[in-house]
């Protein structure tokens, strides 16, 4: 934009203002696929880097819990045959009072 605001202050004279909109015009239409283009590289750089910040956390994150889960004790998953056996005995003699209960 900089070289049409030179360019516009050069202009003098009768409909000043009319050729100086006209060259912003102009210039703004020449240039507005140079700045999409431009606009949209920078874009998708952010973007790319974006993601690889995503994927360089998540890699962190992933590797930090693996470490951790090697430090732990082996049987990360409680042993729960008791209260198992517990809940399928109590679910048997709700069974049987409900049997019970329409019998009578």
């Amino acid at each position: 934009m900089q070289k049409c605001y030179d360019v516009s202050k050069q202009i003098e004279g009768d409909g000043m203002l009319r050729k100086i909109r006209e060259t912003m015009v102009k210039h703004v239409l020449g240039s507005k696929d140079v700045m999409f283009q431009e606009a949209k590289a920078v874009m998708l750089k952010q973007l790319d880097d974006l993601m690889r910040d995503i994927l360089d956390d998540l890699e962190k994150t992933m590797q930090d819990s693996i470490e951790l889960s090697l430090k732990t004790d082996g049987v990360s998953i409680p042993d729960v045959t008791l209260e198992l056996v517990m809940v399928k005995n109590h679910y048997k003699e709700l069974q049987g009072r409900e049997a019970q209960t329409k019998n009578h």
